[in-house]
């Protein structure tokens, strides 16, 4: 299979992350993918009891260095309830389920590119013991 913009299947490999009701301790940082190579990041989604709960992805390698930081509360207040590249799913208060996806391989293209290395953490800045649920496909080049 040939995907748009970088080769055919051999010069690439799929490669999915996925917890399922995966406990976070108040003030616990939590990895979910480091790589040391380069690659995509196609498709993320991520549930959660806590919509303070955060996706912290480190896009371009440079130590300590956080790009994108994503939450359910951030993404509903900025109105991404039905946007292409990011979208809550699901704002539930009254069952405390909140469900977001970061779709960056829309439209044919790869996804969002990272060079040599690429890590992600889940983050519980509040007070409160957190689960979530997160399922990520990452293409990584060989």
């Amino acid at each position: 299979m040939k995907f748009p913009l970088f080769g055919f299947e051999k010069d690439w490999e799929w490669y999915p992350v996925v917890f399922e009701d995966e406990p976070v301790a108040p003030g616990e940082i939590k990895t979910v993918w480091d790589f040391e190579r380069a690659g995509f990041i196609y498709y993320v989604f991520a549930k959660t009891d806590n919509p303070d709960l955060a996706l912290a992805i480190d896009l371009v390698s440079k130590p300590g260095k956080i790009e994108a930081v994503l939450t359910a509360r951030e993404l509903w207040t900025e109105g991404f309830s039905n946007s292409i590249n990011f979208r809550v799913l699901r704002w539930d208060d009254k069952n405390n389920i909140y469900a977001f996806e970061w779709y960056p391989g829309i439209m044919g293209f790869p996804g969002c590119p990272f060079k040599d290395k690429n890590i992600a953490k889940v983050i519980n800045p509040t007070a409160v013991s957190s689960k979530f649920t997160l399922s990520a496909w990452i293409i990584l080049l060989r």
